[in-house]
């Protein structure tokens, strides 16, 4: 359980890989988050991972494993997430709520 805004396994991925990770977490504020990694940059790959999560999500972004997915690769996950919503928005991504340059392939993610 973190109230923090960050990700369950580390705040940035730069360059590095996180392989065959199982994630069991909750969220419980609507910070910038990644159940993964709250940033995954630079060549940074993310496979072969399982999610679980409940989260907040409101006026920051989020995403199902980061919320910036920047040069980097996700491939082979699975996330089941229950979402909570409060305000007006919910910025959320199911695997990544901003992908530039990246690639994401193999993934399913299930929001409830």
């Amino acid at each position: 359980d973190t109230n923090t805004a960050s990700g369950a396994i580390t705040r940035v991925a730069v360059g590095g890989l996180i392989d065959n990770c199982i994630v069991d977490a909750k969220f419980t504020r609507a910070l910038t988050w990644g159940c993964v990694s709250e940033q995954i940059v630079e060549g940074s790959i993310i496979k072969n991972c399982n999610i679980k999560a409940e989260c907040m999500a409101g006026d920051r972004v989020s995403g199902g494993i980061t919320a910036y997915n920047i040069r980097s690769i996700i491939e082979n996950c699975f996330i089941e997430i229950k979402l909570n919503h409060y305000g007006f928005y919910a910025y959320f991504g199911s695997i990544a709520y901003n992908s530039v340059a990246s690639t994401i392939k193999n993934c399913t993610a299930i929001i409830s």
